[in-house]
């Protein structure tokens, strides 16, 4: 089976393979369309499988400059041509461009067959993210029922607006340090943070903050502009310091009351994404009254490079 660098030309089949492979999911389709053709910076390959002369899959490895300790990684084979060892040979053919780096690989829980092929292949789970829709413009009472939740468990705790400048991007380098320690980022420089926390997607007047008794921060939040929703805010970045759960429920709870007050005054529906080592958020998040779609999973190998395929168990007829 040939296996090839991908080409310009290759793109509209390319293309096609993915949407068969999403099943029309919008949001999939946006987070998997991570192929096309070869750069430096940060360096991508991907190389393209053919079977009688039809592009039948596709890979990909990416090195990120956030996490430079393993490659993303990312493999889609037509629907009509699985179990054929398409995917197993393009994850082979990838390792040479990984440069000896770790795999790393975006799933859905409801993917049956994908978990399967990974777990075979000795990936491991490292994060677990669920998203998900609420409160609709038509339905203000489930956003009214959303920030009656979360102030319930904020407590007296009080969150006020705040600037988003460097004092909250430093919080929130701190806070994505803590809750990816499973694959560590490179250290942020300030005008980088400046722009991934508190840049232009950041809505007007969106941004809030939690301070302890001494007038240090001890949280924030922003809402920013719907990536993949049109016409939504997303509700991803709420932060606060301890990150333990215990601890930072009350100020998570009372900054997520404000985000959503805010939004319901806007009419618009807010996505939310969590991380599960982000405690506090995945404890608050769960007492809304949020549509979750099937969670998004992160699977990692730990050699570099390496794809440890099981051994089939011998069949026992006893």
């Amino acid at each position: 089976m040939p296996i090839r660098r991908y080409t310009e030309s290759d793109r509209p089949a390319v293309a096609g393979l993915l949407d068969s492979a999403t099943g029309g999911d919008p949001v999939r389709r946006l987070l998997w369309d991570l192929h096309g053709p070869a750069r430096q910076a940060p360096a991508r390959c991907t190389l393209v499988a053919e079977r009688r002369g039809e592009l039948v899959g596709v890979g990909s490895v990416s090195h990120g400059r956030r996490h430079p300790r393993r490659v993303f990684t990312t493999v889609h084979v037509a629907p009509g041509h699985r179990r054929h060892g398409i995917a197993t040979a393009l994850l082979d053919a990838l390792r040479p461009p990984a440069r000896g780096l770790p795999f790393r690989v975006r799933t859905r829980a409801d993917d049956a067959d994908g978990l399967g092929f990974l777990a075979a292949r000795g990936f491991r789970l490292a994060l677990r993210c669920r998203t998900g829709l609420l409160g609709r413009p038509a339905e203000a009472a489930e956003a009214v029922e959303a920030v009656d939740a979360a102030e319930r468990l904020a407590g007296g705790c009080s969150a006020e607006p705040a600037e988003a400048g460097p004092e909250l991007a430093a919080l929130f380098t701190r806070w994505y340090a803590n809750t990816h320690r499973w694959d560590p980022p490179a250290r942020w420089e300030p005008d980088d943070a400046l722009a991934e926390f508190c840049g232009p997607d950041v809505l007007p007047g969106a941004a809030w903050q939690v301070r302890d008794a001494a007038g240090r921060l001890a949280g924030a939040a922003t809402l920013l502009a719907g990536a993949l929703l049109p016409g939504a805010c997303d509700l991803a970045h709420i932060a606060a310091l301890p990150v333990g759960r215990d601890g930072a429920v009350p100020i998570v709870a009372r900054l997520a009351a404000r985000a959503l007050r805010h939004a319901a005054g806007l009419g618009r529906p807010v996505a939310v994404e969590v991380d599960e080592p982000s405690a506090a958020f995945w404890t608050v998040a769960h007492t809304l009254p949020v549509r979750w779609d099937p969670d998004t999973l992160i699977h990692v190998t730990d050699a570099p490079g390496a794809i440890q395929r099981r051994q089939p168990q011998p069949r026992r007829w006893f």
